[in-house]
């Protein structure tokens, strides 16, 4: 059980979760708190990523208790985890957040400090690199490819849309650094910013842009493992084979004709901490 802290659209409940399930390649079941959206997330995953049941309340209207019932086949022989590098766990000393604007506006450039940090969904990175996207330049039909880089770490997006919904602003976001001022993270991101002027600190759990495909690679992460999530409308989990993860670098949605709203897609890397 777990009293998870959410701050869509990046590393909800359930997304972790699965995540997590589809990396070490286990089943989990996982009872979230579900006394408010912040609390929110529970399931039931099968160790090739496959969420039995789900439940996430975006809204607040559902909290309380529930059961999700679900069968459990008991694997036969359960892959090993991921190798471990176990990486240092020194400190990197922080640097002026970089943001990269395609066609729009940029985040006004900060001056270097040793104390600044970039807060990523209420939480927080050193290194943070996010290239926003207008929904309004998206063309259906045409993909549109993006890039976005900080500390060695390259992002590259392919997003295709199916319907635009005016005035939504989207970001591929490059970050590096302690993840909650603990955990050593590298990240690849594809998200739903909240505004023109906020990708990164306000939660936001609405998409209206649909898209038929996003692929999302990430270079350099050089992490001891990756968990590879994401979430459409409303922070939902995406259908069950609508997410392709191909490695510890590449993950892949095709709505096969669906119409499907993307919050994000993420490539969340973590190192062990010795």
């Amino acid at each position: 059980s777990t009293w998870w802290v959410n701050y869509p659209p990046l590393l909800t409940g359930t997304q972790t979760q699965q995540a997590w399930a589809r990396a070490f390649g286990r089943n989990l079941l996982a009872s979230g708190a579900n006394a408010s959206p912040l609390s929110s997330g529970s399931g039931v995953y099968l160790g090739n990523g496959t969420a039995l049941r789900s439940f996430f309340d975006a809204e607040g209207g559902e909290a309380g208790s529930r059961i999700l019932i679900a069968d459990v086949p008991s694997p036969k022989q359960p892959p090993p985890p991921p190798t471990s590098r176990r990486r240092s766990s020194t400190a990197r000393v922080a640097e002026r957040v970089e943001t990269v604007s395609s066609g729009v506006p940029a985040f006004p450039p900060t001056a270097p400090t040793r104390n600044h940090r970039a807060l990523v969904g209420n939480h927080s990175f050193d290194h943070v690199n996010a290239t926003k996207v207008r929904a309004e330049s998206l063309e259906v039909g045409r993909p549109k490819h993006v890039l976005a880089s900080t500390q060695g770490i390259t992002c590259s997006v392919e997003i295709d849309a199916s319907d635009v919904a005016a005035g939504e602003i989207y970001a591929l976001v490059a970050a590096s650094g302690r993840y909650n001022d603990h955990f050593p993270s590298r990240m690849c991101s594809f998200l739903k910013c909240f505004s023109i002027d906020d990708c990164l600190q306000t939660s936001t759990a609405e998409a209206r842009t649909n898209f038929s495909s996003v692929v999302l690679e990430a270079q350099n992460l050089h992490s001891d493992y990756v968990l590879a999530m994401g979430a459409g409308k409303h922070a939902q989990l995406l259908p069950d084979g609508m997410l392709n993860v191909i490695g510890a670098e590449r993950m892949e949605m095709n709505s096969s004709g669906c119409a499907q709203g993307v919050l994000d897609l993420t490539l969340f890397g973590m190192e062990y901490v010795e």
